[in-house]
């Protein structure tokens, strides 16, 4: 989820870069790299995606003063996050919990709702890809990547009986989010430099969330296939595995209300 590979994409015969005001532009700020921009017609059809470096390339910089930044939204990744139940976080309480953020000195906390959690995202943005982009725009929507990926495991473990543990392996830190039944059972940022790292920190969650055995269904996302030593990993422990599939990550932000 979240994840391009490819250096250039065209889905669509039908694209034009003359048509640049008219498509819904996706910036994916969350790849390891370059940013990504990804275009989407009225129809909402993947016309183009490509890194923001060879779409400047083959369009010059001049191409962005082109966009419409009504249609324009930013995919962010964050510094530090926190799930709040929403009984949580009215109040007194408020001020108490942003405190617990890691705090950069720079960006302010945010927050937004989590649909269907009953919860809020508590975050602070990390624009360091982005910061370029986001002052040329800076009325764009900008979502918070882990909205759009809890809200996606949500979906998906709802029509999944046994627990769904979701690995997205990030720019700078890997995911692990636990759901069942539509419930958010755990979910936290850890740095894994290394396998082993990795391994430590699977370990521990299914400890916790899968004793005994327990049969789990993983759902992989970012910066991983299935040659990466992760997978190997993951495939010992999991009943069923599953990839998300390329931009699927943006492909919500696309569908999104907000």
């Amino acid at each position: 989820m979240g994840t391009v590979l490819e250096t250039n994409h065209f889905s669509s015969s039908t694209f034009s870069i003359n048509e640049l005001p008219n498509y819904q532009v996706i910036i994916d700020g969350t790849q390891s790299q370059d940013a990504y921009i990804v275009l989407y017609n009225s129809s909402d059809e993947l016309v183009y995606s490509s890194s923001v470096q060879h779409f400047q390339s083959a369009f010059g910089v001049i191409a962005f003063s082109n966009l419409d930044s009504a249609k324009l939204r930013f995919l962010v990744p964050v510094i530090d996050s926190q799930v709040v139940p929403n009984e949580l976080i009215t109040g007194e309480l408020k001020p108490t919990i942003h405190k617990y953020l890691l705090d950069d000195g720079v960006s302010p906390v945010l927050q937004t709702a989590l649909t269907h959690l009953d919860a809020q995202l508590v975050y602070r943005e990390n624009l360091t890809t982005l910061a370029n982009l986001i002052s040329m725009f800076p009325n764009a929507d900008r979502i918070p990547f882990p909205k759009v990926y809890l809200e996606d495991l949500q979906r998906k473990s709802k029509n999944i009986y046994n627990k769904l543990v979701g690995v997205h392996v990030g720019k700078q830190v890997t995911t692990f989010g636990v759901m069942q039944g539509g419930s958010l059972l755990y979910v936290n940022d850890f740095q894994c430099s290394n396998i082993n790292d990795f391994n430590f920190y699977l370990l521990k969650i299914l400890e916790l969330h899968a004793p005994n055995n327990q049969e789990v269904v993983f759902y992989l996302s970012g910066e991983i296939s299935e040659e990466d030593p992760i997978h190997e990993r993951i495939q010992k422990y999991a009943s069923q595995l599953y990839f998300a599939e390329k931009l699927s990550c943006v492909s919500l932000v696309a569908n999104s209300k907000a």
